[in-house]
């Protein structure tokens, strides 16, 4: 396991075990319901674009789902989060803090990644030669 991912994995963990519920809700609206829909969708529409075969099946779902999903889990969510951090300064300024810090670590979790794939890439290239 690359260390972008066990770095990511501990804190997602740690949150979950460790953080108070405002924290959390904050960290899985802000670093993955209101961001993952979108990536994987634009990730399905380039591989569409360059592939042999069609996924646009795949996307017209893709693309149904988010709106569905959009039109009621990221509302419902934010609210959550309304509710939970109230008017309380500091629980908005923990929720805030803990949401950037959450994109932060997917952003590190796939530059990870990506730097496991150009490894396994070079690697069989070299092989292949």
């Amino acid at each position: 396991m690359n260390p972008e991912t066990r770095s990511f994995l501990h804190f997602t963990f740690d949150a979950v075990l460790n953080k108070e519920v405002h924290v959390i809700a904050a960290i899985f609206t802000f670093g993955r319901e209101d961001l993952i829909p979108d990536m994987f969708l634009e990730i399905v529409r380039q591989v569409d674009e360059e592939s042999k075969q069609s996924l646009s099946l795949l996307t017209y779902y893709l693309e149904r789902h988010i709106e569905v999903d959009g039109g009621e889990h990221g509302p419902m969510a934010l609210n959550m989060i309304i509710q939970l951090c109230g008017n309380d300064e500091n629980k908005w300024k923990e929720a805030t803090d803990a949401s950037v810090k959450a994109m932060q670590m997917r952003i590190n979790l796939w530059n990870g990644v990506q730097k496991s794939l150009s490894s396994l890439i070079n690697v069989n290239d070299k092989t292949c030669a």
